[in-house]
């Protein structure tokens, strides 16, 4: 062999019979880490802990990966190879190069075979001191001693093979020195008495159990096993017989062959093996169980992992399967499942009891100082398994189970979830065909997607695909995207998709099942306990027993407390059963109670951000809705609820529940405005439109086209928001609706506003406030209030600016809209920084951020930061100044909101400018101008060009002369100033 490995002793490497310079101790340390998971990957993580335990160093994935990039320039490659794999490293190796894996498979080997004392010998000769020799970390440490007390076990096994075959007089030797080490070990005992024995010496090994029983009283306060005192008693009788551990045992190996494309699992295989002891110590048993949704992987996972252990388990490998979802509905009996196992460990029938316990008693006896591995696979319940259980801890149990076995005694549970993205495609690939796959890379992940990332459905897929060579991947793609069909281009017989889940819904409760199938037909991606007790006419509390009762199955999953989602492919089976069996007037009242549910819920939640603009009617409200008793309340069910309400109205919108489509969006409305979710406003109000238009309602219509206009408006597309603005005010006027009209007329006065158009803007207010006086709208009339000041403060109007403002603040605060009452405060703020009333300035300013943050509106928090800093700007205090807008540009981009990025970046030109740095501000300004030019916003061009020239100074001339011309255009009172600046011969604008 060309390479040799070796750390049963201080670490070595050999290639072509000459040493390999591993490096330093800390390099040697990552290096044996990757031998001793020889093929098998290592995390990032792990290797650092193992190499360094609780303290790596500051850069320690850095120095890291410099050990790496060492150790692949030492090494051999075309014998042994570090990569980089998903999840970490891996060392590929040939496992009989490395000393440890050599030792390992040569005692397995030895302890399936008859007359191993040769095979034997050869692994415990492969030791040469201490493993790992002077390296020292917590991890070795304990790696240490896990292999030291495999050593002495294959020592043990070696005298037993020895004293097998006869060779008593050759093994006893070493059998007294080994006594005289571990003269508590009774199995060691058994062994030291039986060849002292049979090489005539009798009374020694008489002696010999009196001294070890005089030891076991005197240091543990116990008697010696029922092992060591058959076999006393047997010499006392004359009987020179093997001890009980000696005799032949059937080693036998049930487990079904692992998966040649087994394929991810790498957390929870490392998770499981983490957890089962190399050899096993106390007194408590091994029990792991693995469950989740049919069709998970829970089998294979379980054998895979058998497989990978049973060299640990030397005296059998055992596999039943309990049958706990199949057609018949018969699942394996205890008392049978026992009989089983007996059999399969050689107890005759006839000592077999009738009785369950004493079953169950004599399988743990017979077991109990045997070191097996039992695989019980699709277990019903805990009651099932409870009967099978080894006692002793030299057994692993591994359990399978589509239930959740919670109330197991002793039991490790790890719940298997889908297979990640590049999981599922390799298993696709290595099923298909590496080439294939590889030629329609995008077809295979809409592939695993359909499947749902399932790993029965992605192998159903892969194998209709592989038995079909003329199909590309994308038509199975195709095949699979019809919902209504998926189901059945993954079916296969009894092994089948479809034909697993029934095996699981079959199972239910006729309660359970009626809602399992009710759940199905909606079209929200999660829901709560509210939501489904509207769907089914339930109470809450029998909903939640319901939901948690379809979770231990895991026929729902609970991503978060309180909140239940479908597999994607149960939801189709789910919904596909509740078409057959349920008619359709039921499957109707079940979904107008749940879009009655989220529609008053909506609405009850919104009257927390502000009032409505139309009353939102269910058709009968709900028996049962959460208690929403403040704005954080209300605000937590929208957050959650998104999505939920989103389907809602698209699936009214698309069957015809035209009510609910137009009227939910209408709730929601002010939701996406203040949490700025655009697509959804958008998308829900083009929903509301059509179904508006399909009943006919013109009032409908309008308030629909106005909110539309709205969130055009937000997603600064004006001229569509305008568009929308005159058609709403077109229908207000002929409907003879002025209260519609006044507020369509004051939204498009703050269009016209933001697109620097000032005279429109001011007399679209003004027709607003005079609709607003007449009808006695106290609020449309501080509104409006409010928004001319803004305009007027644009245009340099000052005093009326803020006549306007605190007229509007007067009301608002009498009319109790803390939302409208901290907008005002920002305009009033701004307004006495432009008067250079500082002071007032951060008055209004600091009290609107209290309001905006405590109502969790965090554009408008934004904007006034920036404020703050320019105010903080005009009092000198310049870091001031610099920390508010470095936070109100965070928020601006976080939000996305282009127009207020735009602005602080201006806002922070101007900082840097007045602390004396114009390369800084010279960026910020033109950062500011490419944005403005986009947008586009003329305002905030003529500051970026105003910025610009200033940085420049005498140097520039075209952004100046660009300056003057947006501001005199725009007529706002900056044109003054730059004209000052230009008389004052501080620029010259000569050519």
């Amino acid at each position: 062999m060309g390479v040799l490995f070796r750390v049963l002793g201080p670490v070595e490497a050999v290639a072509d019979g000459g040493p390999i310079d591993l490096g330093h101790a800390r390099q040697q340390c990552v290096f044996v880490t990757l031998l001793v998971e020889a093929n098998r990957v290592v995390s990032v993580d792990a290797l650092l802990d193992r190499a360094w335990g609780a303290e790596p160093p500051l850069r320690g994935r850095d120095t890291l990966y410099s050990y790496l990039s060492r150790l692949r320039r030492v090494l051999p490659e075309d014998e042994v190879t570090v990569e980089r794999r998903r999840g970490g490293y891996a060392l590929i190796v040939d496992p009989d190069a490395v000393d440890l894996h050599r030792f390992r498979a040569l005692v397995c080997r030895a302890r399936a075979a008859d007359g191993a004392t040769a095979l034997f010998d050869e692994a415990l000769g492969l030791w040469r001191g201490e493993p790992f020799g002077a390296l020292d970390t917590p991890w070795l440490a304990g790696l240490r001693e896990t292999l030291a007390r495999e050593r002495f076990t294959a020592m043990l096994d070696r005298n037993d093979a020895a004293l097998a075959e006869g060779e008593h007089a050759a093994v006893l030797p070493d059998l007294l020195v080994a006594a005289a080490e571990h003269p508590l070990d009774e199995r060691l005992a058994c062994q030291l008495m039986l060849a002292l024995c049979r090489a005539g010496r009798q009374a020694e090994a008489l002696g010999h159990f009196e001294q070890v029983r005089g030891l076991l009283a005197e240091e543990l306060g116990v008697d010696p096993g029922p092992e060591l005192r058959a076999l006393h008693e047997s010499m006392l009788r004359g009987e020179i017989g093997a001890p009980a551990r000696v005799v032949a045992r059937t080693r036998r190996n049930d487990l079904p062959g692992d998966l040649a494309d087994f394929t991810g699992r790498t957390a929870e295989l490392e998770e499981l093996l983490a957890a089962i002891p190399d050899d096993p110590a106390g007194t408590a048993m091994v029990i792991e169980t693995i469950d989740g949704m049919a069709g998970i992987g829970k089998t294979s996972l379980a054998v895979h992992v058998a497989h990978r252990l049973a060299a640990r388990y030397p005296d059998g490998q055992l596999f039943v399967d309990l049958r706990g979802h199949v057609p018949d509905g018969m699942a394996t009996d205890p008392m049978h499942a026992l009989e089983t196992l007996l059999r399969a460990i050689d107890v005759p029938a006839d000592r077999i009891p009738p009785d369950q316990a004493e079953r169950s008693a004599l399988w743990r006896a017979e077991v109990a100082d045997r070191r097996m591995l039992v695989v019980l696979d699709d277990a019903a319940d805990s009651a099932q398994v409870r009967p099978l259980l080894p006692g002793g801890a030299g057994c692993l149990t591994l359990i399978t189970s589509r239930r959740s076995l919670i109330d197991l005694p002793a039991a490790r549970v790890l719940s298997l979830d889908v297979l990640p993205t590049a999981d599922a495609v390799a298993l696709f690939g290595r099923i298909v065909g590496a080439e294939r796959a590889e030629r329609e890379p995008d077809a295979v992940a809409e592939v695993v997607r359909l499947c749902g990332r399932l790993p029965l459905a992605i192998r159903v897929a892969a194998g209709r695909l592989r038995s079909r060579p003329t199909w590309s991947v994308r038509h199975l793609a195709d095949r699979l995207a019809l919902g209504h069909q998926r189901l059945s281009e993954l079916d296969a017989d009894d092994r089948g998709v479809a034909a697993m889940f029934e095996l699981s819904y079959r199972q239910l409760p006729p309660d359970q099942g009626r809602l399992y199938r009710l759940l199905g037909i909606s079209p929200c991606p999660d829901f709560d306990v509210h939501a489904a007790a509207a769907l089914a006419g339930a109470r809450p509390e029998d909903a939640d027993r319901m939901l948690e009762a379809l979770v231990d199955v895991h026929l729902l999953a609970e991503p978060a407390p309180g909140r239940y989602r479908f597999h994607d492919l149960l939801r189709h089976h789910a919904g596909a059963l509740a078409r057959q069996s349920i008619p359709e007037p039921e499957l109707t009242a079940a979904l107008t109670r749940l879009f009655d549910y989220h529609l008053h819920t909506a609405a009850a939640a919104t009257e927390h951000l502000g009032p409505h603009a139309h009353p939102v009617e269910p058709t009968r409200p709900p028996d049962h809705a959460p208690a929403l008793a403040d704005r954080a309340a209300a605000l937590s069910w929208l957050d959650s609820e998104r999505a939920n309400l989103a389907e809602v109205v698209r699936h009214a919108a698309e069957h015809e529940w035209h009510k609910h489509a137009w009227q939910l969006p209408m709730a929601l409305w002010r939701f996406y405005f203040q949490r700025g979710h655009l697509h959804d406003w958008i998308t829900t109000h083009h929903l509301a439109m059509t179904a508006a238009t399909a009943l006919g309602d013109r009032s409908a219509q309008a308030v629909t086209l106005k909110a539309l206009g709205t969130a055009q408006w937000q997603a600064r597309r004006f001229p569509e928001a305008l568009e929308h603005y005159q058609r709403a005010l077109d229908l207000y006027r002929a409907i003879g609706d002025q209260r519609g009209e006044a507020a369509v007329l004051g939204n498009m006065g703050l269009i016209f506003y933001q697109t620097d158009r000032y005279p429109e803007a001011i007399e679209h207010h003004r027709r607003d406030l005079d609709l607003c006086l007449a009808l006695g709208d106290r609020r449309g009339e501080a509104t409006t209030l409010s928004n001319l000041g803004l305009a007027y403060e644009r245009i340099g109007r000052y005093p009326e600016a803020l006549d306007h403002c605190a007229r509007a603040l007067a009301l608002i605060r009498e009319l109790g809209d803390r939302w409208l009452e901290g907008a005002t405060l920002i305009h009033i703020g701004i307004i006495h920084t432009r008067m250079g009333d500082h002071a007032e300035a951060t008055a209004a300013q600091q009290t609107a951020l209290a309001l905006m943050r405590d109502l969790g509106d965090r554009e408008r928090e934004g904007q006034v930061l920036a404020n703050l800093g320019m105010v903080h700007n005009a009092l000198g205090d310049h870091d001031t100044a610099l920390a508010h807008l470095r936070q109100a540009l965070a928020i601006a981009r976080e939000v996305g909101d282009r127009c207020e990025e735009c602005t602080v970046l201006n806002d922070l030109g101007t900082v840097h400018l007045a602390v004396g740095d114009p390369e800084e501000a010279l960026a910020a300004h033109r950062a500011a101008l490419d944005l403005a030019l986009a947008i586009p916003d003329r305002y905030q061009q003529g500051r970026a060009h105003h910025g610009i020239g200033a940085a420049l100074g005498r140097d520039d001339r075209a952004h100046w002369r660009r300056a003057l011309e947006i501001y005199a255009d725009l007529g706002v009172p900056e044109a003054d100033e730059v004209r000052a600046a230009l008389s004052a011969g501080t620029v010259s604008i000569e050519e």
